[in-house]
């Protein structure tokens, strides 16, 4: 709408005169505006409108908020179009609009009129409405409003705002969450009036239903917990222009409000006029049960302690594979319409979602009967409304969606279902409790007269865990396990691990001498437990720790009479009351063992345990907060994590995990020596102890005592410390520490010593003779302890005499040796050199990043010191250069945009990779010292691991481990070596990326985004597995940052994301968006950047007109043999690639849901929307629309494959 410039002048010198002569007001005309700092104010002194900056966010924006809750924001003008400055202004323009300004009359946001106004004024009413119309018209009801917020609701619902459909205009009013706490823009979550039949209020995850209430029955939601409010009467009106939600409050001096937040949990909040803060009324969902469909088809849904899913009456469960719900029930006996029918009354329930139904209101419930029995598909009924009498008839047809027990207040109904004579004739006669008439009965017991088969299960009281059988990974062979009832697919504990059945035919039960055994079809036994002792009444319970026990049933069931306990046969993990150690009484050693592999439960290699020297002798754990889930697992490749279930992404979320460093490894340094990653180098002899001379040049070496043991000698404290190995030790519990080093100081051969309790201040003394093994400082926030090191005194005693003795021997040697030193001077540089490079992997003594390098060490930009935490060692120039034969032509493995790299060989045998800046690299010093201080401090397997640097004589190196398979693209886009990539290889450097990424963003130390994801920067070790490497382009974001904005672009087009690409603004999607793309070149093996089809300009294009064809199986390379494939699993691998590429980038999911989709083959998946630069027309045109502002360049503009992070 083009006003001059002196318009904005002039209605800026209006603005600010008025507000110095007038009082705060509610309305705005033409000749007035509103800036930064000021405010329309509601007549009442209720709602204002101003300007505002959410959270920690830098930009502002218009908003709505009760005046005495500044800080609760309930509606927002400009929410896609954020404000960068405070210059902004909102007025009225000259065609009658409500227009949001910035400083050069730039329209930031309009209210939209498609019609001219002669006398507009905008008013913010005392309803919290923001309202345009005319000026002198003698109408001010809602009618004569040309405009108003309430028709765009944000994330709140108000008093008199309403939700629904207005059926003139089409238009829809709903709730959409906030992205996050500080940005405002549409998040993933809605909450609308949905209309099926009868009204239901649904929140919605993007496409996906998340959780819906019951229809409405005239007077309430079903399962809405505050339809019986005394605070507030719900409304829903079903007129001939619109179907709407709303409500009133029966007390105007209680603020109010319905509020979806970015986590897209529904919450009513109320403001009581003595409050001091907002009480949340009610949350939803607020358990697994309000989740929609939670426990499937035909089934009932009821919360005790957790979820219980059960089918209804007169339906059984399918027999099927999956173990976990939701799961199909199915009627147990076919409706004919021959056998005789009826139905049978539960109450207090919410009724069915209205998938397939019918509504007659005219019908009373005894036709309503009858017109669904005379129907074999008609499998429920029920009355429509419950207000008058209850009246009205809504029957359902097909499956019964979404059916849960309402508990806790009454606004549930009764559900009149469909059953065959043959259920029991009980259930007509009285009234029975739910779980009576409802459902099936899932026992936790065994006893000598009953037994499980495949298929079915035990379950705990509490219904916490679960015993049955179970196929691990791809095996065919079942066994007998144990897992948590909502994670099937984490299994705790196996009977049978070295035993595997071969059939679906093997039964559990216990049999008549009290011992548990697992029975094949000719009853052989294919397990049992070793119960010695003969049981009168033997039982098997699974408790509600994990653990299954043997007791006779007639004792009074404490630990001390389990006859026989799974607890003490650990498999690899452990539980909390769960123990580790040895029983002495009977000589029992309780530890983990690994897994064979993730397909084989037998005993693998690895185990976890105590060892016992001195003490202790038993380890347990309890979790603090018992409704959490957490266990200590050891994995088939020697990894102990522990693990905490999360319940939002329902998925485990690591704690720790070891080992995690060199250090972790049992006595890396040898003897005597210490291991820390937090010195240079990591191995260093403990002092008063120097290098044993021998041939080996590698830790472990031995350290010795520089001196013997004398008086004088004294303890030096080291904090912090994981003690030493408790190889030959003394323990005693009564002393106290100054008692201990005097003991110590008495025996030569003690050599350390410390507190052997921490417990109280410290007690106890622990003394350490002979060598000290494994002695290390530990990392991140592991505790250590204090250990006092016994060193030689001081030498100082003879230092004169010393000297003496030098200035007389000294000429005597000298002149017979400067002959010897000529001869011997070439032989002595070339020792001297071999030493100095004696183990790339030891490192060079004394140099450290902090004294070498002080020019990468310093602040960055923001004034934080990125030195302090950084351990990354140094190497000396002649040590690389040995390693690369001088750097020559015979080692060089390529050039890239760094420069070139090198094959370097250590003496140990070792290879490593050396990437060596060029001068005429594109890349220079800023590069250099962001992958390096990045890579120094991440440790993951996807990751390419850094070994040290080398910056010296104008050199600046880095040196990695050695990939001998080069990168991703020298196999996908080669016609011969991409058949080396079956199904299973893409599959798992596609999963592999995906967890590497996620480590990146979300699990490391740092939140890094690494901005130059492609097949070239993904290196590939001798098994295949896939490692992210080249960190140049990195940028590290704070935990509390989503977002960051530069002008200097680069990274590889093809990959980049539009928004960096673009506008220079990249985040955690901008990776998720280069991660999409290479999924797709992993499926097909073809380049972004090449033209497939005249109707596209990459291969985005390309999938997606696949896509839209329902032809995307076409897009998976060819070479693949086609019986490797799962089509559905291509099909979800494409559709998460395309969501992962989709323009817009909150469309874009993040990597922990990007995991999430691939892995759960259950998720319902939403439909992508069409990918950025499809078009190549509209991407040049793109490309050059900022070129005033951006300058678009890669400094990876070559792409060579090589062996090397690049």
């Amino acid at each position: 709408m083009g006003n001059p410039p002196f318009f904005f002048t002039f209605r800026c010198f209006v603005f600010l005169l008025g507000s110095l002569l007038s009082l705060a007001t509610d309305t705005i005309t033409p000749a007035t505006l509103i800036g930064d700092g000021e405010k329309l104010v509601s007549s009442s002194q209720i709602f204002e409108l101003g300007f505002f900056s959410p959270g920690k966010s830098k930009y502002k924006y218009l908003g709505i908020w009760y005046k005495q809750v500044p800080d609760t924001v309930v509606w927002v003008a400009n929410r896609n179009s954020p404000i960068v400055d405070s210059n902004a202004v909102l007025t009225i323009g000259n065609n009658g609009n409500l227009v949001l300004l910035n400083q050069t009359d730039g329209i930031i946001w309009s209210s939209n009129l498609s019609r001219e106004v002669k006398n507009p004024v905008a008013q913010l009413l005392d309803t919290g409405n923001l309202v345009l119309r005319e000026n002198f018209s003698s109408n001010t009801s809602e009618g004569s409003y040309l405009w108003q917020s309430f028709d765009c609701p944000s994330d709140t619902l108000l008093i008199g705002m309403k939700m629904g459909w207005d059926l003139k205009t089409g238009r829809e009013r709903y709730l959409t969450s906030w992205r996050t706490a500080d940005d405002p823009s549409p998040g993933n979550f809605t909450f609308r009036l949905e209309i099926r039949v009868l009204p239901h209020l649904c929140i919605y995850n993007g496409s996906v239903k998340l959780s819906c209430t019951g229809p409405w029955n005239g007077l309430a939601f079903g399962a809405d917990p505050t339809n019986t409010s005394y605070l507030f009467r719900p409304i829903v009106e079903q007129k001939e222009d619109e179907i709407i939600y709303r409500y009133e409050s029966y007390s105007s001096r209680i603020l109010m409000m319905l509020k979806i937040n970015p986590s897209g949990d529904v919450q009513r909040l109320i403001w009581h006029e003595m409050s001091t803060g907002w009480q949340v009324f009610f949350t939803a969902p607020n358990n697994f049960c309000q989740l929609y469909g939670y426990c499937g088809a035909n089934s009932v849904c009821s919360v005790d302690d957790t979820a219980n899913c059960e089918c209804l009456k007169g339906f059984k469960l399918k027999l099927q594979n999956n173990q976990t719900w939701p799961r199909e029930c199915v009627r147990s006996h076919s409706s004919d319409c021959i056998t005789r029918e009826r139905f049978i009354k539960f109450d207090d329930i919410k009724l069915p979602y209205s998938v397939d139904v019918s509504l007659n209101e005219s019908m009373n419930l005894k036709e309503c009967e009858a017109e669904c029995l005379k129907n074999c598909t008609c499998r429920a009924y029920a009355n429509s409304k419950v207000t008058g009498g209850d009246s009205g008839c809504l029957m359902w047809f097909g499956d019964l969606i979404d059916v849960r027990k309402i508990t806790g207040y009454n606004n549930g109904q009764p559900i009149y279902i469909r059953v065959t004579d043959s259920e029991p004739e009980s259930s007509m006669l009285q009234h029975l409790s739910f779980f009576d008439l409802l459902v099936e009965h899932k026992a936790d017991t065994l006893t000598p007269a009953s037994f499980i088969r495949d298929g079915e299960k035990l379950v705990s009281s509490s219904q916490r865990f679960e015993l049955g059988f179970f196929s691990p990974g791809k095996s065919k062979n079942r066994y007998v396990g144990l897992w948590y009832q909502k994670i099937p697919d984490t299994v705790l504990w196996v009977a049978n691990r070295n035993s595997p059945i071969s059939d679906h035919n093997a039964v559990l039960t216990i049999s008549n001498n009290g011992n548990l055994v697992l029975l094949n079809q000719t009853n052989g036994t294919i397990w049992s437990t070793n119960v010695s002792s003969q049981v009168k009444n033997p039982v098997a319970r699974l408790l509600d720790n994990g653990n299954l026990v043997i007791t006779d049933n007639s004792s009074n069931h404490t630990t001390e009479s389990y006859l026989w306990q799974s607890f003490d046969y650990l498999t690899d993990t452990l539980l909390p009351d769960m123990k580790l150690g040895w029983d002495l009484k009977t000589g029992l050693k309780r530890y983990l063992s690994s897994w064979e592999s993730a397909d084989d439960p037998s005993p693998g290699k690895f185990t976890y345990g105590l060892d016992i020297q001195v003490s202790p002798k038993l380890f347990t754990y309890e979790s603090y907060n018992s409704p959490n889930i957490m266990i200590l697992k050891v994995n088939p490749s020697g990894l102990l994590t522990r693990l905490i279930w999360n319940e939002r992404s329902t998925a485990w979320d690591l704690v720790f995990s070891v080992p995690d460093g060199f250090c972790i490894n049992y006595g890396h340094c040898g003897p005597n020596s210490i291991c820390s990653l937090d010195q240079t180098p990591i191995c260093q002899c403990l002092r008063g102890f120097k290098l044993k001379s021998q041939n080996n040049q590698t830790w472990p070496r031995k350290c010795e005592r520089s001196s013997d043991c004398r008086s004088g000698d004294q303890f030096i404290k080291l904090d912090d410390f994981k003690a030493p190995d408790l190889l030959e030790v003394s323990l005693n519990d009564s002393m106290n520490l100054n008692q201990c080093q005097a003991k110590c100081l008495k025996n030569c051969s003690c050599r350390a010593y410390a507190n052997s309790k921490l417990t109280g201040g410290g007690s106890g003394c622990l003394m350490w003779f002979g060598d000290l093994i494994d002695l290390r400082k530990p990392i991140s926030n592991f505790t250590g302890q204090s250990v006092y090191m016994r060193v030689p005194a001081p030498e100082q005693g003879n230092k004169k005499l010393l000297w003496i003795i030098v200035v007389l021997v000294l000429p005597v040697v000298l002149l017979p040796s400067f002959y010897i030193f000529r001869r011997r001077r070439r032989k002595h540089k070339e020792k001297e050199n071999m030493e100095a490079n004696w183990d790339l992997l030891a490192f060079d003594i004394n140099m450290s990043i902090t004294t070498r390098t002080n020019e990468l060490c310093e602040a960055d930009g923001e004034g934080n010191d990125k030195s302090k935490d950084s351990w990354l060692p140094l190497f000396s120039l002649a040590s690389v250069s040995a390693a690369t034969e001088n750097f020559s032509t015979q080692c060089k493995l390529g050039e890239g945009g760094f420069g070139p790299v090198y094959k370097g060989r250590l003496l140990n045998g070792q290879e490593v990779a050396v990437k060596r800046l060029s001068n005429q690299s594109g890349q220079g010093l800023t590069e250099f010292k962001n992958e390096m201080m990045l890579i120094a401090k991440l440790q993951h397997r996807h990751l390419v691991r850094l070994f040290g640097c080398c910056i010296e004589q104008g050199e600046n190196i880095l040196i990695y481990e050695y990939m001998p398979n080069k990168s991703l693209d020298v196999f996908l886009f080669d016609p011969k070596k991409k058949r080396l990539l079956g199904w299973q290889a893409r599959v798992r450097i596609i999963e592999g990326i995906a967890q590497g990424l996620l480590y990146l963003h979300q699990y490391s130390r740092l939140r890094i985004i690494h901005r130059d994801l492609k097949a070239s920067n993904i290196l590939l070790d001798s098994d295949m597995n896939p490692k992210i490497s080249d960190f140049g382009m990195a940028r590290i974001f704070g935990g509390d940052e989503l977002q960051g904005n530069t002008k200097r672009i680069v990274g590889t087009y093809g990959y980049m994301s539009p928004e960096y690409a673009l506008e220079g603004l990249y985040s955690i999607k901008s990776d998720v968006f280069s991660f999409g793309v290479l999924m797709l070149e992993t499926l097909s093996s073809k380049r972004n950047t090449g033209v497939y089809n005249s109707d596209s300009s990459n291969l985005l294009g390309y999938a997606w007109g696949l896509w839209k064809d329902d032809r995307a199986h076409e897009l998976m390379d060819p070479v693949i043999k086609q019986d490797e494939v799962s089509l559905p699993m291509l099909i979800r691998y494409i559709n998460v690639a395309l969501l992962c590429v989709q323009e817009n980038a909150a469309d874009r999911p993040i990597m922990s849901d990007v995991i999430s989709m691939i892995e759960n083959e259950h998720l319902n998946l939403p439909s992508p929307k069409e990918p950025a630069f499809t078009n190549s027309k509209n991407m040049n045109n793109s490309s050059h629309s900022n070129s005033g502002t951006s300058q678009f360049y890669s400094v990876n503009d070559l792409t060579v494959s090589l062996i090397y992070p690049r």
